[in-house]
């Protein structure tokens, strides 16, 4: 595991590989019932996977994907897997996982000092 910050945040990501000129970030999941890979995973998963590739690209300066292992808690054996590109990411990021942000931070009173 390793933990990313990022502005007002932080969060803990399973596992960082950088295959050739990538650098991918994989987090692990249990469910019962397994998301459609095609449609992509749960979008809670996928806003927290934009916040760890955002933080990853702060601190290292270095571009990422990342991609949710779903493993099946009712079926042995069975898992999926989502991969999103950096492109999905940003947007998530941008225009989900921020907004979602700024309100936690005000309900809370959280004014973080960078």
């Amino acid at each position: 595991e390793t933990i990313l910050s990022g502005e007002g945040y932080a969060g803990r990501t399973d596992l960082i590989t950088c295959p050739g000129s990538d650098n991918v970030l994989w987090d692990w999941k249990s469910a019962k019932k397994l998301p459609d890979p095609e449609k992509g995973g749960w979008p809670e998963h996928k806003l927290q996977l934009a916040a760890y590739c955002k933080a990853w690209m702060r601190t290292k300066g270095k571009n990422c994907r990342a991609a949710n292992v779903y493993i099946s808690t009712v079926e042995v054996g069975k898992f999926v897997v989502c991969d999103y590109t950096q492109e999905h990411l940003r947007d998530a990021f941008d225009r989900g996982f921020n907004p979602l942000l700024t309100v936690w931070q005000f309900l809370n009173n959280y004014s973080p000092t960078y």
